[in-house]
């Protein structure tokens, strides 16, 4: 997902509008597929967002720290639902 670049489209982002829904944005720091300029583009549009960067490409990490990011997210959004 990036920001549209058609002018067409400005209006949309006059005010610079986040996206409020919840977002987790994993982002390898040597990933040749997405940059991490375009990776921290994606991040900036939404408000409250998790992001994790690893030291890897483009690929789901799985060390225990990371998994942890992984689970506090989602028993976040549980929570959410819960309330």
């Amino acid at each position: 997902m990036r920001r549209s670049r058609s002018t067409r489209h400005d209006v949309w982002f006059a005010d610079n509008p986040k996206i409020s829904i919840p977002s987790l944005l994993v982002a390898g720091e040597t990933d040749r597929v997405i940059e991490r300029e375009m990776s921290d583009e994606v991040a900036g549009l939404f408000e409250n967002g998790t992001v994790l960067h690893h030291g890897g490409g483009h690929f789901v990490p799985a060390t225990a720290q990371q998994k942890k990011v992984y689970l506090e997210f989602l028993q976040g959004r549980m929570n959410d639902r819960a309330n």
